[in-house]
């Protein structure tokens, strides 16, 4: 059975517990890593001035989930294969996602923003990305 490593626990605990909850039932099932849970500040204004922009929150103006403590939001990839295998990462959060309602804990998947089962009509994907959905 896959277990997180020290690195996945160290972000997950930065998470909310429904969060976490959700993806340590996750985990049981299939391997992935959790890449970022909380995120400060000024980690988020770096990802913000990448380019590719990696995200389309300033941080200040526009706030991410994953800037509240605890984080709302939370970044997974396949393990081992990460950010490459395009499809997995899809399957993956998905997957993740169907954890969280089946277990009473909704999560908007950054690879389908307003969850119609559509990826094409996204202006911006954020595959990794997970977040509660506001209650």
């Amino acid at each position: 059975m896959p277990s997180f490593g020290t690195q996945s626990l160290m972000q997950l605990e930065t998470c909310h517990e429904d969060i976490q909850r959700v993806l340590h039932e996750a985990i049981k099932h299939v391997d992935f890593s959790v890449v970022e849970g909380h995120r400060s500040l000024e980690r988020q204004q770096e990802l913000y001035a990448k380019r590719p922009r990696v995200t389309t929150l300033d941080g200040v103006e526009r706030k991410s989930r994953h800037q509240t403590w605890p984080s709302e939001a939370v970044d997974i990839i396949p393990y081992p294969s990460g950010y490459e295998d395009f499809n997995l990462m899809i399957e993956l959060g998905r997957f993740v996602q169907g954890v969280g309602y089946g277990m009473g804990v909704p999560l908007r998947w950054g690879g389908d923003w307003d969850s119609d089962f559509d990826r094409r009509d996204q202006s911006f994907h954020d595959l990794p990305h997970l977040e509660l959905l506001e209650r």
